[in-house]
């Protein structure tokens, strides 16, 4: 009486290995682009904060020049050139760079600059404002 032997032996096994092989690769892939994706939200939402420290830095300054009497003077007489700066000062995370300069009188361009630093990736934000009195 003769055996048969069995020409896939073994088969499972490598069957096995190669089905652990794919589901490895599409885990590493997804956990890419996991990691890439939290970078992408992380970096939006500090370049959002990032503006709207400038847009508080501009507010500020506007309202500095309405109630300072020299400054609103000096807005008058076409003679403005001011800078601020202010930062966060328990974890230095926010900065805000002003400039206020005359244009003609009555007229001045306002820059402010914001700084936003909470991760590896820090995000700045420029924006420019032109204002006038009638």
């Amino acid at each position: 009486m003769k055996l048969k032997s069995h020409p896939k032996k073994g088969f499972a096994l490598i069957t096995t290995l190669v089905l652990l092989s794919v589901v490895f690769i599409a885990v590493s892939g997804l956990l890419a682009i996991t990691k890439t994706e939290s970078r992408i939200s992380r970096s939006q939402k500090e370049s959002v904060q990032a503006y709207y420290v400038a847009e508080a830095g501009i507010q500020n300054a506007i309202w500095q020049i309405t109630n300072d009497a020299e400054l609103s003077e000096d807005l008058d007489n076409g003679t403005l050139n001011h800078a601020w700066t202010s930062q966060n000062q328990l974890l230095n995370l926010r900065n805000i760079s002003v400039t206020a300069q005359s244009i003609e009188p009555s007229r001045a361009e306002i820059i402010a600059t914001g700084n936003v630093n909470e991760d590896q990736f820090p995000a700045q934000r420029v924006v420019k404002m032109k204002i006038f009195r009638g």
